[in-house]
């Protein structure tokens, strides 16, 4: 009987605190939204332009899996079909990755600084 009212005892001391491990709390980082940009705006214009005006991107790894192939650029998980930047990922090989915008394509490819040299 006496370890009964000691859980009891237990229970209804730690239940307020149990409660607020199931509740909505707001995370100072969250390690799985997906990354956003920065925005700034024009001090001529009220339309909102990248802060970045040339996007030049760095392939850091790609996953060939059909149509849910993925490309790391620029740290950045994108999946076919979604965009960066402006560019839709059209396509990942085999450590390339193929990118369209405005009816122009570009093809980043691993390791392309060192291949250049």
């Amino acid at each position: 009987m006496m370890r009964i009212l000691k859980l009891l005892t237990t229970y209804v001391l730690l239940q307020p605190m149990l409660s607020v491990a199931g509740s909505d709390v707001n995370l100072v980082f969250d390690p799985f939204k997906k990354p956003t940009f920065a925005i700034q705006r024009d001090r001529d214009s009220t339309s909102l332009t990248p802060r970045i005006s040339t996007w030049n991107p760095k392939l850091r790894a790609t996953m060939v899996a059909g149509k849910n192939s993925m490309a790391n650029v620029d740290g950045a998980i994108i999946k076919v079909g979604e965009k960066i930047q402006g560019y839709t990922l059209l396509e990942v090989r085999m450590r390339t990755a193929i990118f369209t915008r405005d009816g122009n394509s570009i093809e980043l490819m691993l390791d392309a600084e060192e291949s250049r040299s």
